[in-house]
Order: C-alpha cells, then sequence, then structure tokens
C-alpha cells in the first residue's frame, strides 16, 4: 500500500501512543518535561498534526525508551507527514486533498454514484462536459481537467491495483453528458474498465425501485493496516465529510449490501 502524508501521520501517531503507554508516562508527563503541550500530544497521537516537528519526535521517542533504529523510523516518519502530495500544484481544497490521499493507499474502494459517472471512471469528453455545467468554457476548464486526468491516471497507474467496485444508478448512464458521441466513449471506457482485473461495475436499474443508496453519493475505503480504519466519504459541494464510528459504517455497510442485491451486473446491462 502506498505511503501518503494523511496514512503516515496516522501510523505515526498510533505508534507513538504504543510506546508512551509502553513507558508508563502520561500526557501531563509529557508537558512537563516541556517537550510538548497537551492539546499538541492529542493532535499527534490522534494522526491529525499536519506538520509533526521530527526534532520533537525524536525527543518523544528517547523519553519513551525507544530503540535507536525505532527513534530513527519515526523520525523518518515524521519527515514524510512534510512531504507535499501530487496534487499541490492544482490548488486542491485542503479537506480534499485527505480523500486523495486515502484514495492512493486504499486496498479497496466501493463507489455509489447517482448523477455522474465517478470520477475516476470518467474519459476527458466527460470531465470537459461535467467542468462546462459548472461555467468553466474553454481554458478555463483545463486546469482542472488537468488535474482530474492526472487523478486517473495515477489511479489506475498503481501496482498493484486495488480491488475497485462500483455501483451507479441507471440515470448515471441514461444522462447524455458532453453529447452521443462523448456518451458512446464513455460507456465503451466503463465496459473496458469493468473487463479488467480487479474491477466490478454495476448497474440499478429503474426498474428495482428504490433502495437504500438513493439518497446520494458515498465511498467506502478499506485499508491494509491495522492503523488506519474502514472510511466512510461523503462529498458535497460545499463540504467533505470521514466517517470512522462504528455505527456510520455499518449503516453504509448495510446500504451498499442492499442496494448491490438489486443492481446488474455491467455485463449483463444492455442500454
Amino acid at each position: 500500500m502506498a505511503e501518503t502524508p494523511t496514512l503516515t501521520r496516522r501510523q505515526l501517531g498510533v505508534k507513538l501512543r504504543k510506546w508512551r503507554n509502553r513507558s508508563g508516562l502520561s500526557l501531563d508527563d509529557i508537558e512537563v518535561a516541556d517537550i510538548m503541550s497537551i492539546p499538541k500530544m492529542y493532535k499527534l497521537e490522534g494522526g491529525k498534526s499536519p506538520k509533526p516537528s521530527w526534532p520533537e519526535i525524536q525527543e518523544l521517542a528517547k523519553l519513551y525508551g525507544a530503540p535507536a533504529d525505532e527513534v530513527k523510523e519515526l523520525a523518518r516518519m515524521a519527515k514524510a507527514c512534510l512531504v507535499s502530495g501530487w496534487y499541490v500544484p492544482f490548488d486542491v481544497p485542503q479537506q480534499f486533498q485527505t480523500y486523495l490521499d486515502l484514495e492512493g493507499a486504499a486496498s479497496r474502494l466501493r463507489f455509489y454514484e447517482n448523477e455522474y459517472v465517478n470520477g475516476l471512471f470518467q474519459v476527458e469528453p466527460y470531465i470537459r462536459a461535467v467542468q462546462e455545467s459548472g461555467g468553466l468554457i474553454g481554458e478555463q476548464a483545463d486546469p482542472h481537467v488537468r488535474f482530474r486526468t492526472q487523478r486517473i491516471n495515477r489511479f489506475w497507474g498503481r501496482k498493484p491495483l486495488p480491488v475497485v467496485d462500483l455501483v451507479m444508478s441507471e440515470g448515471a448512464l441514461r444522462r447524455i453528458v458532453g453529447g452521443p458521441e462523448a456518451m458512446a466513449a464513455q460507456v465503451g471506457h466503463l465496459r473496458e474498465l469493468d473487463a479488467g482485473p480487479q474491477v466490478s461495475i454495476f448497474i440499478v436499474p429503474f426498474s428495482a425501485g428504490p433502495h437504500p443508496s438513493m439518497e446520494g453519493k458515498y465511498t467506502i475505503m478499506e485499508f491494509n493496516r491495522d492503523e488506519y480504519p474502514k472510511v466512510v466519504y461523503l462529498e458535497s459541494r460545499s463540504e467533505c465529510q470521514y466517517h470512522e464510528r462504528l455505527a456510520v459504517l455499518a449503516l453504509y455497510e448495510r446500504s451498499w449490501t442492499e442496494t448491490l442485491k438489486l443492481a446488474v451486473p455491467m455485463k449483463e446491462f444492455e442500454l
């Protein structure tokens, strides 16, 4: 699984908490030692400190009695948290940068889409038509198209490729985006991806009636490391939400399972 700043921060926090617990020191002890404040420790151990100081990490590790090789590894991880993601030149909002890091590290991704073809599955004419629908015409859309194209290429170029499942409403295929030729190319691309390894695409037909996922799109991401849990990602025009609580995960797992029962494999779906 790829190392990304978001997952590295999480792993670093988990490791530091384990070493602190093993040492028997409390957060108050760390503050008394004048290495780090309690609020900062909470952020660090929770994987939410965006730019951890590697000299402070070294001091903490030594205070905890970690061996020299572990002190070196923890400092390396702290430095890795400072590495800029590939998306920085595109001025991507901070809250979506987290998603891009998770997307690049997940071992399995499950997408549900209501209205659009999922962004990772889009061809360039479809991408440009979506941008134009939001008021970005011609050269105005170019940076957005480049960002989305690079994101797609990076994702599908991953080795090994994660397991990817896409369930989408029939409406997302019926809606003509970019004209008939563009839409034909888009559907052809979906069928091509569906025929490849690790990818499964399903369509929820209109005839299936109401289903648990009708409220909107969501993504369920899973990881091969214990330090990071399963995550449900929700997105709107104004915000990105990341849910790790078991009750929320169970809700979306149930919605996914029940919706999938109504879906038809794309290989069997006829437009």
